[in-house]
């Protein structure tokens, strides 16, 4: 699998503190960009693609149910709003367990974050 993106250093996030262009202006004139291809099993794209678009499925299901529900008179309809929340959280569980980050140490190295541990011995080696 082929990552490509950009990677800033860790103090560029206080920049937040200061207003959203300083940190945009931070973030790109001190970011590195980077292009990193990386083993990857087929079994686990899928299991992450089937989660996030069930995930994804759940989002979008509650306020179409939640319409459904108040057109036909149901009193607790408001609930099923619920839905969206719980697929938000999908979601956001499901990046952060099965994706791979990429981040720029302090001596300005790219790390690859989030691997198996198998494949980080690998790499150590």
């Amino acid at each position: 699998m082929r990552l490509a993106g950009s990677a800033a250093p860790g103090w560029t996030g206080a920049m937040v503190l200061f207003g959203t262009l300083p940190w945009l202006f931070a973030t790109s004139m001190s970011g590195r960009r980077y292009e990193v291809e990386l083993p990857w099993r087929r079994e686990l794209t899928q299991r992450y693609r089937g989660r996030r678009r069930a995930g994804w499925v759940l989002v979008a299901s509650g306020p179409v149910m939640a319409l459904v529900g108040a057109s036909a008179g149901v009193g607790w309809a408001g609930f099923l709003m619920w839905l969206s929340v719980l697929g938000v959280a999908a979601v956001v569980v499901t990046e952060w367990r099965l994706s791979v980050g990429v981040r720029l140490s302090p001596e300005g190295v790219l790390v690859v974050t989030r691997v198996h541990p198998d494949f980080a011995r690998a790499c150590r080696r």
